[in-house]
């Protein structure tokens, strides 16, 4: 295997974060950009709904490609949706076939379980990919752009992300820490559900593994820690410095806010967990954390504090 990989999405949170990981373990990264920044060396910009767009990428073959672009915002247009994340997935497979790729690896999401993402004790095996007849478009084209790998011919890996804790988390964190600052923040139901994490920096040492071993044509679970709905609040509150004072909501709120996706998640959560089993990520490559699910956290309400300082400053310059 020589040190050369292709990631696509590399101005993303997941994308940026390995390609920093592999350079830093003497790789030379190709990536893929699209709106979030010009492209660096050894970057293309590529509009994934774009067919032609994928002849800018170089003419050779990649032992490995790990394919990071989605669009995760569920208030843009489905159309907008399906288009990138489905067919640009079969897009990138089909050029990926064509130069002979040997381990395809795709960062998918637990939505591609539909609604049963909601839950706990949740397995690859037992638990079915959704159809998407009653299901969210990011569902949907989470589990067709997994049929799409799955048919396309490649050797493949796939791994399915819960909501991912670090610094520049774009989907957790800005959910839950707004609401603890303003004092908003509440619970669902009276028991404490199982949620599952993965610390952004446990990513690129589980790719490690996979990356030296054979690809097995699998999906996988890619989860590092079992906690608590509750644990992980109170880990954003401490590390926010604020009282967390508990209010409940009921399941049937959700009526009147339907349009509030934020305010959905969190009642999802709460009420019914977000939980997977990731017996079948650990036994197949032996894989133990290095880093713990709080340091994910304490990053990610750093990076939010940052982010809200800089804003203020332009927003003062301006």
């Amino acid at each position: 295997m020589n040190n050369e990989i292709l990631i696509t999405g590399t101005d993303g949170f997941i994308g940026s974060y390995l390609k920093s990981y592999f350079l830093d373990n003497q790789y030379r990264v190709y990536g893929t950009v699209y709106n979030l920044r010009e492209p660096n060396d050894y970057e293309v910009k590529i509009d994934f709904r774009k067919k032609q767009d994928f002849e800018k990428l170089p003419n050779k073959t990649f032992d490995i490609i790990i394919h990071t672009v989605g669009i995760v915002d569920q208030t843009v247009p489905k159309k907008l949706i399906m288009s990138v994340n489905a067919k640009g997935t079969k897009y990138i497979c089909n050029w990926a076939l064509k130069h002979k790729c040997k381990h395809f690896i795709f960062v998918s999401s637990v939505s591609a379980y539909g609604f049963k993402l909601l839950g706990e004790n949740r397995s690859e095996k037992k638990t079915r990919r959704t159809f998407g007849i009653l299901s969210l478009p990011y569902m949907k084209s989470k589990a067709n752009a997994e049929r799409y790998i799955e048919k396309s011919g490649l050797y493949y890996t796939i791994l399915r992300l819960p909501p991912v804790l670090g610094k520049g988390d774009t989907y957790l964190s800005p959910a839950i820490i707004p609401k603890l600052l303003q004092g908003t923040f509440f619970f669902c139901g009276k028991k404490d559900r199982k949620f599952s994490t993965l610390n952004i920096k446990n990513l690129g040492p589980i790719l490690t593994k996979i990356i030296q071993d054979d690809p097995y044509c699998e999906v996988f679970n890619c989860t590092d820690f079992e906690i608590t709905w509750s644990e992980l609040i109170e880990e954003y509150a401490k590390r926010l410095e604020i009282d967390l004072i508990k209010q409940y909501k009921p399941l049937l709120s959700c009526l009147k806010r339907w349009s509030d996706k934020q305010y959905l998640l969190i009642l999802g959560f709460a009420r019914f967990g977000c939980h997977y089993s990731n017996d079948k990520l650990i036994n197949r490559y032996n894989f133990i954390p290095i880093y713990s699910w709080k340091d994910g956290i304490k990053e990610a309400v750093d990076g939010y504090k940052t982010k809200k300082e800089d804003w203020k400053k332009n927003s003062v310059l301006l």
